[in-house]
């Protein structure tokens, strides 16, 4: 079972990687804050972001799981950011950040033994060092506990005698960047087991 849920954790860590990687920055010509929401569910076909209550305060609509939004421009201060299943007025998470102006950020939502959760994450990565590349990852899978990242060259072996590039506690991330690093193989914090 333990196996299980870090596999889990590993999937969900992946999925969040992918999105991160690709979502950096989001710019602003109105001094706003950039607000982007993810949707990590399984069981939510599609979600909407809104600044409060009324449909015509909608930042976007129809996030499908494992997707990303587009950044949009929210007010900087202490916003009320709400989410929705696509179509209904029923909220599933109220989050109240506070929001820079010219600064980006990630709504991620994802489910944690059947509950909906939300993270909120600054997306204000500094550029990378030439022939380098920024990775971040974060372990949302609280259930599963801890989960080591190992970031190899292709064709690494993962063997019980390599030692995890970074270890990470549940609810924790970590950022990075490094020449050289192709692969990110999350295993578990229990040892390293399968391919």
């Amino acid at each position: 079972m333990l196996w299980q849920k870090g596999w889990a954790a590993a999937g969900l860590v992946l999925a969040t990687l992918a999105m991160l990687v690709t979502g950096c920055g989001g710019g602003s010509s109105s001094g706003d804050g950039q607000v982007r929401l993810i949707n990590l569910t399984l069981s939510h076909a599609s979600l909407d972001l809104a600044t409060s209550s009324t449909s015509s305060s909608k930042l976007v609509s129809a996030v499908t799981p494992g997707t990303a939004s587009a950044f949009k421009g929210v007010g900087a201060g202490s916003a009320t950011l709400l989410v929705t299943d696509t179509g209904s007025t029923t909220t599933l998470i109220s989050s109240g950040p506070s929001i820079t102006k010219d600064q980006s950020y990630a709504l991620i939502v994802y489910e944690s033994a059947s509950t909906l959760k939300s993270a909120w994450l600054s997306e204000n990565e500094s550029t990378p060092t030439s022939g380098t590349g920024a990775l971040r990852v974060v372990n949302l899978a609280t259930d599963a506990g801890a989960l080591d990242i190992y970031v190899t060259t292709p064709g690494t072996v993962l063997t019980s005698s390599l030692s995890p590039t970074y270890s990470l506690a549940a609810g924790s991330g970590v950022a990075s960047d490094g020449a050289g690093a192709s692969l990110m193989n999350p295993r578990p914090a229990v040892g390293v087991t399968g391919p």
